[in-house]
């Protein structure tokens, strides 16, 4: 992606478009941006029926639309959500059968 500026002002673009759309169950909060690492807080009520890591699932498929390729690596489930930890990817070079990415990190 480049700079770090550019990587955090996507992420934050993609942030304030995820909790447009999903507020009334989950708000992300950007917690850290090092390196190729990024971490997430998520929290709210969920709705756990549609699938917990669904919501976060969903955060990286929109970094991947505005060109960051983010693998999601740990998940730390906290009371009201979860805090996630993404490993930004310099391309993606293959899908695995689970439709996950893999590649090399920058």
């Amino acid at each position: 992606m480049g700079s770090l500026a550019k990587l955090k002002d996507a992420i934050e673009e993609t942030i304030l478009e995820y909790n447009r759309y999903r507020s009334s169950e989950v708000e992300a909060k950007l917690i850290l941006i090092k390196d190729n690492i990024i971490e997430m807080e998520f929290r709210g009520t969920f709705c756990y029926t549609c699938g917990f890591y669904d919501y976060f699932e969903d955060h990286g498929i929109m970094l991947e639309e505005k060109g960051i390729y983010a693998k999601m690596e740990d998940i730390l489930e906290i009371e009201d959500g979860g805090i996630v930890r993404f490993r930004v990817m310099d391309e993606i070079t293959q899908r695995d059968e689970k439709g996950e990415v893999s590649g090399e990190s920058i």
